[in-house]
């Protein structure tokens, strides 16, 4: 066992209720009832297109090589009314590959036609940079602009053979207030001699911390690691208050961050 100083940020963040989930969790690779595939208006990448897991656990696409053109794969929900206090949409989504392929994954809304991509608005635009590869992370998307309005939502991959994108539990919730910082970090904050656990060649640090006893609970927590403070990694979400980080080095300062998370955030 072998020693090194870490630093550790609090910060706050999101949380939710439920009214439509859908898990994919049919057991069954058919597309729930309601939901819709296509490809966009350009007819370009064919041959990929959006689908449920064998097992029913997630809806994914993958890549497509339609160079030098790009492609748009779309997947859309049932119409729904969004409530007035029922307005935030969540759900999980991740990709496959470490590095950055330049996909493009947006979140559209539109009030009068399920397959008219004309129709819909983005309201919210992600990147493979923003995915804990391999690992599901919530994500949150404020409607409350759409109030009382019948609206579809769409999830739209545009790549040129970029990268997966795999979403399960998409739902609509209430709001709730950000939850408060996390408590008890440990390692503490600023602790210096912080012990490597090496048994398993892994050279391996166990982080916790304690939920906040007021407020709104995290639905999630966010966590981030690296060797400075400007330079910390997306580590993934993980709802229990813990984390292991592997191949860490001997006499190395390290910096972390917990961001507590639900639909407030």
């Amino acid at each position: 066992m072998k020693k090194i100083t870490l630093l550790f940020f609090m910060i706050l963040v999101t949380k939710g209720f439920a009214q439509f989930p859908e898990h994919f969790d049919a057991g069954t690779s058919d597309m729930p009832t309601g939901w819709v595939s296509f490809i966009g208006d350009n007819g370009y990448g064919t041959t990929k297109n959006w689908n449920i897991s064998e097992t029913g656990e997630y809806a994914f696409v993958e890549p497509e090589d339609v160079s030098p053109n790009t492609s748009e794969d779309w997947l859309v929900t049932p119409q729904f009314t969004v409530g007035g206090s029922q307005y935030i949409l969540s759900f999980s989504q991740t990709d496959f590959y470490a590095e950055d392929n330049g996909s493009v994954y947006t979140i559209r809304v539109s009030t009068t036609d399920q397959t008219t991509p004309a129709d819909f608005t983005t309201v919210a635009t992600y990147y493979e940079t923003d995915m804990s590869t391999g690992t599901f992370s919530p994500a949150y998307v404020d409607l409350s602009a759409y109030a009382g309005q019948s609206i579809y939502v769409a999830f739209v991959l545009t790549q040129q053979n970029g990268d997966y994108w795999y979403i399960d539990d998409v739902n609509v919730t209430g709001d709730a207030t950000v939850p408060y910082a996390a408590l008890n970090p440990t390692p503490a904050d600023t602790a210096i001699d912080v012990l490597i656990d090496d048994s398993n060649n892994t050279q391996s640090i166990n982080m916790s911390w304690t939920p906040a006893t007021n407020g709104d609970p995290a639905a999630y927590y966010k966590v981030y690691y690296g060797d400075t403070a400007e330079n910390m990694l997306y580590l993934g979400s993980v709802t229990n208050p813990e984390i292991t980080v592997d191949n860490c080095l001997y006499n190395q300062t390290y910096y972390w961050k917990v961001v507590p998370t639900n639909v407030a955030g």
